[in-house]
């Protein structure tokens, strides 16, 4: 439902850094927060309910942001350039990345906890939780940073969100 808003709504923003790289930046290190905090502090929450409560709303708010996030990664795709051949290149590159970086982390997330946790698995998985989330937002960041937005987006079209509803 997320992307569907962000598709309405996404192409309205204008600013220096650009249509889709400004969501991108800008929600680098809310969604990295909130995946710290729902991997990383188990601790803080010491009966089980209010634990399943912390961990489930964290969850939640991560699946909104990374939707809005996502919608504007994949769209940033549209504005660097008009050739389809090209636009496929990358987007293949982006999807090999993202299983090399599964791949990697299901490798080494298992260890590192063990090793950082030292003995204590709740601190060892928090600190590697921490670890992700600096550079999950780091390198979207950087991807931020260094993608030029060619193309602008098309003039936002009016919308009747009862039309849309109805539809």
């Amino acid at each position: 439902a997320l992307s569907v808003l962000f598709g309405l709504f996404g192409d309205r923003v204008r600013s220096r850094f650009g249509t889709y790289r400004t969501y991108v930046a800008c929600l680098a290190l809310p969604l990295s927060l909130v995946f710290v905090l729902m991997y990383g502090f188990p601790v803080l929450t010491a009966n089980p309910r209010s634990l399943v409560l912390w961990t489930g709303g964290a969850a939640v708010l991560f699946a909104a942001l990374y939707a809005i996030a996502n919608a504007a990664y994949t769209a940033l795709l549209s504005a660097l350039t008009r050739d389809e051949a090209t636009r496929l290149r990358v987007a293949s590159l982006r999807f090999a990345f993202a299983a090399g970086a599964v791949l990697v982390v299901q490798y080494f997330a298992f260890p590192l906890a063990a090793r950082l946790g030292n003995g204590d698995a709740v601190k060892g998985w928090s600190y590697v939780a921490v670890l992700c989330g600096v550079m999950g937002c780091g390198l979207l960041v950087v991807s931020a940073a260094g993608t030029r937005e060619r193309l602008q987006a098309a003039p936002a079209l009016r919308l009747n969100l009862r039309g849309v509803m109805h539809s």
